[in-house]
C-alpha cells in the first residue's frame, strides 16, 4: 500500500493547470484541473469519508467543522492521453483553504482500530466500488466522487489553519505526486 509522508502541500494540486509528476516513480506528469463536486450540508459539523456503497464504517472523524454548507472540490489529474482521474477530494470549511493550511494530519474515524491481529493498521477507508464520498455524520448529505485508480485504501487528512482549527479535509487517491511543503 502506497502512503504519503507528512509535510506535503496538497494546495499545489488545486491550482488549475499546475503540472505535477504522476504518483508512481515511472508515471508520466499530469496536469491538474479543479472542479466543484457539490456542497455538503453538515448539521452537527461531523464528517465521514468512506465508500458510499461499501460496508458500514466506524463513526465520523474526531475533528468538527462549523455547521452549514461547505464546498467539495476535486483535483483532477489529466495525463498526456487525456485520461482524467480524481487525484484528491477536498472538503473546504475555510475560504482560504487549502492554501492557508499550515499542516496536514492523517485522520482515523472514531472507533477505527489502530491495531489488528498482525500489528498496527494504517488509517484510511477501503474502496471496493471505485467511489468515495464525504458524508454528514447524520447520513442525510452526501457528495460522491470517483476514487482515483478505483479500489484501494485511501487516507483522509485534516488541514490545520494557523490557529489550530481544521480548515479542510483532503482524501488522497495517490494519483499525483504532491510536492513537499516548505512550511
Amino acid at each position: 500500500m502506497r502512503r504519503r509522508a507528512m509535510g506535503f502541500d496538497f494546495a499545489a494540486a488545486f491550482v488549475e493547470g499546475a503540472e505535477l509528476p504522476g504518483y508512481g516513480r515511472h508515471d508520466p506528469p499530469v496536469v491538474m484541473s479543479v472542479r466543484t463536486a457539490g456542497e455538503l450540508e453538515l448539521p452537527s459539523g461531523a464528517v465521514v469519508a468512506r465508500d458510499p456503497d461499501g460496508p458500514d464504517m466506524p463513526g465520523p472523524f474526531p475533528v468538527r467543522f462549523p455547521p452549514g454548507r461547505h464546498p467539495v472540490l476535486l483535483a483532477l489529474a489529466v495525463d498526456a492521453d487525456g485520461d482524467e482521474r480524481v487525484a484528491l477530494a477536498l472538503l473546504r470549511t475555510d475560504e482560504a483553504a487549502p492554501a492557508a493550511c499550515t499542516r496536514w494530519e492523517p485522520l482515523r474515524a472514531e472507533g477505527e482500530p489502530e491495531e489488528g491481529p498482525w500489528g498496527p493498521i494504517e488509517a484510511g477507508y477501503p474502496v471496493d466500488s471505485g467511489v468515495g464520498c464525504f458524508m454528514s455524520a447524520e447520513g442525510d448529505s452526501v457528495v460522491r466522487f470517483e476514487a482515483g485508480d478505483g479500489d484501494g485504501t485511501y487516507v483522509t487528512y485534516a488541514g490545520r489553519l494557523e490557529d489550530g482549527s481544521a480548515g479542510a479535509l483532503v482524501t488522497d487517491f495517490l494519483v499525483a505526486a504532491v510536492p513537499e511543503s516548505d512550511r
